[in-house]
């Protein structure tokens, strides 16, 4: 296999965060939006991989956000961001380790239809 993609729809796109400290218990933790986010992308990409194993070559991954706008009228999250969330949700699935990504496009778009499009493309030799 040289090429993967996938759609994860229905989902408001998330960034990426710092994981956060909570002075109560005294443990770190993910906020709970983003966590689903990645979950939902990581079994998207499980579905798509099917019994493939994860590239162990470089590749090339395209992203294109879709998001309602917000009430100020800015899309929510740094496209940097945003793609930070969805390499880290891949990593071990579609590629062994997110050093494998060479090349990222990445863009966010205005839609009532929130969700994300996924491409994976193993680098020719």
């Amino acid at each position: 296999m040289t090429e993967i993609s996938f759609k994860v729809e229905g989902i408001t796109p998330r960034p990426w965060q710092r994981p956060r400290f909570n002075f109560t218990t005294g443990a770190f933790f993910t906020d709970n939006d983003v966590r689903i986010f990645k979950e939902r992308i990581a079994e998207r990409a499980k579905q798509a991989m099917g019994k493939h194993k994860p590239f162990e070559e470089p590749v090339i991954v395209m992203l294109h956000f879709f998001r309602k706008y917000a009430i100020d009228g800015r899309l929510f999250g740094d496209v940097d961001n945003l793609a930070k969330s969805v390499l880290d949700a891949l990593n071990g699935i579609c590629y062994d380790d997110d050093r494998r990504v060479t090349y990222l496009l990445a863009d966010k778009q205005r839609s009532d239809n929130e969700g994300l499009t996924v491409k994976i493309m193993k680098i020719a030799n």
